[in-house]
């Protein structure tokens, strides 16, 4: 019996509650031997996004994939290297033709353009951004990296 006469509390097992590492925790602070942890119970539960790789992604088209079966982590919105024809304009290059997902777009209209210039007490930045809308009705962000000669995807 436990102080005050009233009979000591059972804690109620924790067979069902294995395969997921919070619940193999809470097992082990508690004092009990902490179950396994069921990565297929989890696939099944939360789906496959960040853990295996993706059936048509790059190891479907034949890249190799690294030695742990996963891809490393890539930074967001990183922008991606670009294609670019562009005519000269009053401030600069202005982008024409883009070669844009595998194929050559025109550019319909330039619907913004600006620049940036910055951090010169570091890596100099100094780049030229164009927001256009292709000919297909797209709507792209790209910019020209003035000290490399360069044209990049903004990626939103």
């Amino acid at each position: 019996m436990a102080r005050g006469g009233a009979a000591a509390k059972v804690r109620p097992s924790l067979a069902g509650m294995a395969g997921t590492p919070a619940r193999a925790d809470r097992q082990a602070r508690a004092g009990d031997k902490p179950l396994p942890y069921d990565a297929a119970r989890e696939r099944s539960r939360y789906g496959r996004a960040g853990r295996e790789p993706s059936r048509n992604g790059p190891s479907a088209r034949g890249v190799a994939l690294p030695a742990e079966g996963r891809w490393p982590p890539t930074p967001l919105k990183a922008p991606r290297p670009l294609v670019v024809e562009a005519t000269d304009g009053p401030d600069g290059p202005v982008p024409r033709w883009v070669a844009w997902r595998g194929k050559r777009r025109a550019v319909a209209s330039v619907e913004d353009d600006w620049r940036v210039d910055d951090e010169w007490w570091r890596d100099e930045i100094s780049r030229h951004y164009f927001a256009v809308t292709l000919a297909d009705g797209c709507r792209l962000t790209l910019f020209l990296d003035r000290i490399m000669g360069t044209w990049w995807e903004q990626r939103c």
